[in-house]
């Protein structure tokens, strides 16, 4: 019972995220000149602005390390406890985030549950950065697809008649450690604007720190920002 309190407590801290060099501006108030907030998604300002896509580091958010400590601890007692991932202590942590067949789905069909190193997944569900843009999302998505060619991922899916775009994961590295990550974008049609469109854009990660063991973390949202920025680039070409 102390051992699953301490957990608690140290997987409450987890979640309290600082801003890490590399956050973009962030909206929090529709009285920002920009129109209304977009629900469920962390509303990237226009004025948040990004030239140069990073490769040379993991872009996590600060409290990200703290969260995969708390993962990769709470996976130890489990496997102490010789608790699978559907077991009862990991079972309460999935459903304040995922419900059970959510969960499910997600480990039976995203790409790294074919890896053979160990990987630890949060039990939370990934938030994506967004913005809103002034074209229909048939334009955007065009525009969405030829920024992601440009970029050293395999695109594993495009159906624009349900306006997503899917990367394969790619590795890299550097001393302190090595990450896999890899994107999933989608791009809706505005319900409350006429020939608007909502992108967003999650960014998943997982990270090595110890040669054996990839936990998931939390993207920082620089990179995401950048894909948004070369989406207006583009989409101002076009006019």
């Amino acid at each position: 019972m102390i051992r699953f309190h301490t957990l608690f407590i140290f997987l409450t801290v987890a979640l309290i995220g600082c801003a890490a060099p590399g956050t973009p501006l962030i909206r929090t108030t529709q009285h920002d000149g920009e129109g209304p907030l977009i629900a469920g998604c962390k509303n990237v300002s226009n004025k948040a602005w990004v030239e140069i896509f990073k490769k040379d580091s993991y872009l996590t958010t600060w409290g990200s390390a703290w969260k995969e400590g708390a993962i990769e601890g709470i996976q130890m007692v489990a496997d102490e406890d010789k608790m699978s991932p559907g077991g009862n202590l990991v079972g309460k942590l999935v459903d304040i985030g995922l419900d059970k067949e959510e969960m499910r789905a997600r480990l039976q069909s995203s790409p790294e549950s074919t890896w053979v190193e160990k990987i630890n997944r949060y039990p939370s569900k990934n938030i994506p950065f967004c913005r809103k843009y002034s074209a229909k999302s048939s334009t955007i998505f065009s525009i969405a697809a030829d920024v992601l060619s440009t970029l050293d991922y395999q695109i594993t899916r495009t159906d624009e008649s349900l306006g997503i775009l899917e990367t394969e994961f790619v590795e890299r590295r550097h001393p302190a450690a090595r990450w896999r990550d890899r994107y999933v974008i989608y791009i809706d049609p505005n319900p409350d604007e006429v020939d608007h469109s909502i992108v967003r854009i999650f960014r998943t990660i997982y990270i090595d720190r110890s040669g054996n063991t990839f936990n998931e973390a939390d993207s920082v949202g620089y990179n995401e920002t950048w894909i948004m920025t070369r989406i207006t680039d583009l989409l101002e070409n076009k006019k």
